[in-house]
């Protein structure tokens, strides 16, 4: 007896029949629908394209000072001093708040209409005073000073930072624009300069509303870090400090 052997088209039929039909093609398969892309939301405008670096800065720190009170958060170098401070700035006057000076100790400050007074942990005095005499202090142990007394100038350096337009430096050169950053969800633009000795100063400015500073960093041997933590209303006349 004669055995037929299998065609080759034969063969191919049988092995693809498990996974599809055999004879005539039906066409390709129909392709699923991918589901759409959601689009990415439109990025916001930037309020400062094109404008001059240095122009917007200098709006921005006059912003800051504008603000009838700053809490203010402070922390510097001066000389062999390392000094951190929290401090809340009214107009041009009146500045109080608790200032440390690391490894001597912590005071109360307060300084209006010319006038300097602080009350602090012995540690403290020691490093301000010295071996000089001290004022005797009030009842309350406040000791109260000029605020033309040279000892107190770097003391009222740190109350100078809730006044930042007027410490703007007049010769500060390259200014520029970096990346932008956030803060709490919010869009945060970096600026960079330079000033005489080769120093940087770093500003972060809010761009949300009317553009302020949020933080402004100094390098340099005599380094300064200064948070405007909060811009508010006048505080209302108070019982800070000696009467």
């Amino acid at each position: 007896m004669r055995t037929t052997m299998p065609t080759a088209a034969t063969v191919a039929c049988a092995v693809l029949f498990t996974l599809t039909a055999c004879g005539p093609s039906s066409g390709a398969a129909e392709a699923k629908p991918s589901p759409s892309a959601t689009p990415s939301p439109p990025a916001a405008p930037d309020p400062l394209a094109g404008k001059d670096p240095a122009a917007v800065l200098r709006a921005a720190y006059e912003e800051t000072q504008n603000a009838p009170t700053k809490d203010i958060r402070v922390s510097r170098r001066t000389g062999e001093r390392q000094l951190q401070a929290y401090l809340t700035v009214t107009g041009e006057d009146w500045c109080y708040g608790r200032v440390t000076v690391m490894k001597a100790g912590t005071a109360d400050i307060v300084t209006r209409h010319g006038v300097f007074a602080l009350k602090g942990a012995e540690g403290f005095l020691e490093d301000h005073f010295g071996g000089r005499s001290r004022p005797e202090p009030d009842d309350e142990g406040w000791i109260s000073l000029k605020t033309s007394d040279p000892s107190v100038a770097h003391l009222l350096d740190l109350c100078r930072e809730g006044l930042p337009a007027k410490t703007f430096p007049a010769e500060r050169t390259n200014i520029r624009r970096e990346a932008d950053t956030f803060s709490s969800q919010r869009r945060v633009a970096v600026f960079r300069s330079t000033v005489p000795g080769g120093a940087e100063i770093t500003d972060h400015v809010l761009i949300e509303g009317t553009p302020h500073l949020m933080e402004r960093r100094t390098g340099g041997p005599d380094f300064a870090h200064t948070s405007y933590e909060k811009l508010r209303p006048a505080t209302p006349a108070g019982s800070a400090g000696p009467a």
